[in-house]
This record gives C-alpha cells, sequence and structure tokens, in this order.
C-alpha cells in the first residue's frame, strides 16, 4: 500500500512539474511568439540573413524593393546600387538590420491561425529616404548622410563602394581595390578619424566653459610644442581668435585651446554630444570612442584636433550638427517612416529629440562660426568672385594708403599701392594678382578716363578660374582663401 501511495505522488508530482512548464512556455509563447517567428534563422521569412516580407517604397513613394516573390529592386541600376546597404542583397553578404528591426510589424503573426500564406508579403514600408538624392558620391569611397535635424527623418545614407545586386562583380577576383570594404555600411558601422571637423567640439566644450573664450587669441608661427609633442599647423596664421581659427582650421590655435581646457572638459563635452558611446537608430548601432583617460598634455592637444584615438562615425557627427543647428537640441535620426498591412498602419514613426545637449548660446555661436568659415572657402565658387577680387583689392589699398603715381614711357601712369603698416607689402594673393597683370588700380585722375581695353584687364572681369590659379598663398597648401593672406576676415 505505501508503495502505491509513493508511485501516487511521484507521478502527481510529474503532473504538476508538467503543468507548470506548459504554463509557463504559454506565458513566454504570448509574450515572444512574435520574435520567435521572426528569428533571423527562419526559413519561412528570411532568404539567407534579409527578410521577406513585403514591398519597401522611399519618401517620394518609388518603389525599390519587392520581396512577395524572391527580391525585385528596382528598376533603375543606379537606385539599385545605392539602396543595397539598407535593403540587403539576395545572399545575405550586405545584411539589412533596418527590415529585420521591424520584422513583428513586416510579417504581421497572429498567435492564433500564425503565419498565414494569405498574409505573407502584405506589409508596405515607406523609409525615409530619398532614392534620388542617395546617388550622391558616385565613384567615391566614402559616405554621404543627411537628415532632417527637425523632425529627425533621414534623407540620405549611401555608403560606397557598392554594387548592384542584380548584376553582381567579381568582387573576390577584384585587384583594383574599387571594392575594398563593399560589404560595409559606412554611415551606421564605419568609425573614422575625424579630424579637422572635431575642432567643432573643442570650439563647444571652450564656449560651454566660457563663452567669452570666443574672443580669445592665439598665435599660429605654423608649429609649437605642446606636452612635448610638436603640433604642426599647415600654414603660419598669426594671432587669430576662434571664427578665424576655425576658417583656416589651424591646429596651432586647437592644440593649444584643448590643452588649455583640459581632457576632463573636452572628454565631458564628447560624451555629453553622443560622440562617445553608442547610438542606436532602427536596427543600426553606430559606435564612436573618445578616450582621454590615459591622454597627457600632447595627447589632449592632438586629440583637440581630431586625431589622437579619436572613432568617430558619421551617424553620430551628422546628429551632433543638428544639435547645433536646432539651438542645441535635435530630433534623433530615424530611418522607418511608416510600415502598412492588409489596409491599416501598423507602425508610424514619432519625433524623439536628444534633450539640450548644448546651451542656446554656444549652438549660435557655432552656427555663426561655422558660416563665417564656408563664406570664406566658397566665395571663389561663386558668381560674385568676379567682383569680390577687384573690391577686396580696392579696399586693402584705400586701408593703407595709395601713394605715387608713375609713368613708363607714354604710357598712362599706372596706380601702384604699397602697404605702409610695419613696412609690409600686400599680401601673396593680392600680389600674384599684380604680377598677373590682373591687379589695377583705375585712374581716378579727373583729366584721364580708363580705357576699355585697360578695363578688360581689371581683375574685375577676370574669370573665376583665373583667380583661383592666382591666389595660392605662400602659407597654405591649397589655394582656398579660407587664408586670411588672401582675403580679409
Amino acid at each position: 500500500m505505501k508503495k502505491v501511495s509513493r508511485r501516487a505522488l511521484f507521478a502527481l508530482a510529474l503532473a504538476i512539474v508538467l503543468a507548470a512548464g506548459t504554463l509557463a512556455f504559454c506565458i513566454k509563447y504570448a509574450v515572444n511568439a512574435d520574435k520567435w517567428v521572426t528569428f533571423s534563422g527562419s526559413p519561412h521569412v528570411y532568404t539567407g540573413t534579409n527578410l521577406t516580407g513585403g514591398k519597401i517604397y522611399d519618401r517620394t513613394g518609388a518603389r525599390i524593393l519587392n520581396t512577395t516573390d524572391g527580391r525585385v529592386y528596382s528598376s533603375d541600376a543606379a537606385v539599385r546600387a545605392a539602396t543595397v546597404h539598407l535593403l540587403g542583397d539576395r545572399y545575405g553578404y550586405i545584411s539589412a538590420p533596418l527590415l529585420g528591426n521591424f520584422a513583428e510589424q513586416m510579417i504581421g503573426y497572429d498567435k492564433i491561425t500564425g503565419l498565414s500564406e494569405a498574409s505573407k508579403g502584405t506589409a508596405s514600408a515607406r523609409l525615409t529616404i530619398s532614392a534620388d538624392v542617395l546617388q550622391a558620391l558616385g565613384s567615391y569611397h566614402g559616405t554621404v548622410g543627411v537628415y532632417n535635424y527637425k523632425t529627425g527623418e533621414i534623407l540620405c545614407a549611401v555608403t560606397s563602394p557598392s554594387y548592384d545586386p542584380d548584376n553582381i562583380p567579381d568582387i573576390a577576383g577584384d585587384e583594383t581595390g574599387d571594392y575594398d570594404g563593399v560589404y560595409l555600411n559606412r554611415f551606421f558601422d564605419a568609425a573614422y578619424t575625424p579630424g579637422s571637423i572635431f575642432k567643432l567640439v573643442t570650439s563647444a566644450a571652450a564656449l560651454e566653459a566660457d563663452a567669452a573664450s570666443k574672443d580669445q587669441t592665439h598665435t599660429c608661427t605654423g608649429e609649437t610644442i605642446i606636452g612635448g609633442q610638436e603640433i604642426i599647423c599647415m600654414g603660419k596664421h598669426g594671432t587669430l581668435s576662434m571664427t578665424q581659427a576655425l576658417a583656416h582650421s589651424c591646429n596651432v590655435y586647437y592644440g593649444e585651446l584643448a590643452a588649455a581646457l583640459g581632457k576632463d572638459k573636452l572628454q565631458a563635452a564628447a560624451d555629453r554630444l553622443g560622440l562617445n558611446g553608442t547610438l542606436r537608430c532602427d536596427g543600426y548601432t553606430a559606435r564612436s570612442t573618445v578616450d582621454l583617460s590615459d591622454a597627457d598634455e600632447g595627447s589632449v592637444a592632438w586629440a583637440g584636433i581630431g586625431q589622437y584615438t579619436d572613432q568617430v562615425t558619421a551617424l553620430q557627427f551628422l546628429r551632433f550638427m543638428g544639435v547645433i543647428a536646432g539651438g542645441g537640441e535635435a530630433a534623433e535620426p530615424y530611418l522607418m517612416q511608416k510600415i502598412s498591412r492588409a489596409g491599416q498602419t501598423v507602425y508610424e514613426a514619432k519625433t524623439e529629440t536628444t534633450g539640450q545637449l548644448l546651451s542656446a548660446a554656444t549652438a549660435t555661436t557655432l552656427g555663426g562660426m561655422m558660416r563665417s568659415a564656408k563664406l570664406a572657402s566658397s566665395l571663389w565658387d561663386s558668381g560674385r568672385a568676379k567682383s569680390l577680387v577687384r573690391l577686396v583689392a580696392v579696399r586693402r589699398a584705400d586701408s593703407l594708403r595709395q601713394v605715387r603715381h608713375g609713368r613708363t614711357g607714354k604710357r598712362p601712369g599706372r596706380r601702384h599701392v604699397r602697404r605702409l603698416r610695419a613696412g609690409r607689402s600686400l599680401s601673396a594673393g593680392l600680389r600674384g594678382l599684380r604680377r598677373a597683370g590682373r591687379l589695377r588700380q583705375p585712374d581716378r585722375r579727373p583729366h584721364r578716363r580708363q580705357s576699355p581695353h585697360r578695363l578688360q584687364n581689371n581683375a574685375r572681369y577676370a574669370e573665376p578660374e583665373q583667380l583661383r590659379s592666382s591666389t595660392q598663398c605662400r602659407n597654405c597648401p591649397t589655394s582656398s582663401v579660407a587664408c586670411g593672406d588672401s582675403f580679409p576676415s
């Protein structure tokens, strides 16, 4: 009898354990079934490593992928190559975490009826990107990103090199280097040494610490020693304020500024601005690193000009640019705009903000500095260059006084200009114009008028291409007029 009782109790215990296990499974099934069915190894919803779940459109409504029967890409080869890093290829060489991130919404698994064939492929997703904008890099290697800092919509996230998924080249046999890193999404997954663009972070750290630091000056002689390390600049820029240093991209200025700030303030700024850590965006995880924990004074100086061990992704720096444009706060970037299935909206993006990462005053100051730097470097590329060069020459000459008229034989006198302050002559850029015969000061004497032939030789009528070739600054390796030796600040 006792033996029967023991068996009965054992059977009852097994039944209780079985019931508890079944209950636990049912609870987990109710909570996780959507995730289980959309697991990346499921052959029912995945082709290779990429989701098969419906139609994908860009922001204009142009269809860029149809997965209802295989994977049918855009009819435009350029669009196919530009979007393959977002949509993935047929064989899983390039994965598409964007689609996998929204697998539950795209698949539409029902916990009662399961994954019905009738519902497969009925989902349609609209991305924030524009297929036309995506064709931005051509044959260059790198990435281009554009986003609306007010809404968070990523309008462009193109990476190169790429390839047409309908016409895959012989990548394994390529010896030209054209396809190096072709499987990598450089916008989200690649971190780069930022270089001089990081000077904006150093500027932000200085302005947040002291708004008056914008007007503090440092003198650039082309090189300096900080913490035993030599900081080399691309030119001898003289005494500069922060605005001028950013326009000239002066390494000496920003090295000294970063060293003066110290590693703690610079590190805090990088952390606060999201440039040291991860940023998740619709299935992608971008990771940047700015680690100054072991940096000495010289290393901090190099970090302040975007070197040392700084590694930043395009996505995270783009977000920082949005913070500046938005007055210290910006929208978090996203790619998926809306998902519909069976005529019903199952997902729609909502704008989320970064919070106030910079003070409004600092953001305004940085924006103004960037516009000044852009103006200095782009004037020569605009149609205004024809009139501005002569205007600059005349303004500089008038401010330094015009002296003596000279005659050569019977030719009309040519007005010569000499810089009188500190005994220095005209700047290198203007000397180049004068040597080239394109800097002629008009003869303003009332008894003599300037001839049409002389006017044609005037710099005012010179073509922009000619002007660029004649404004090479002796202190700078490029012909950019961002240098104050060629153009007034």
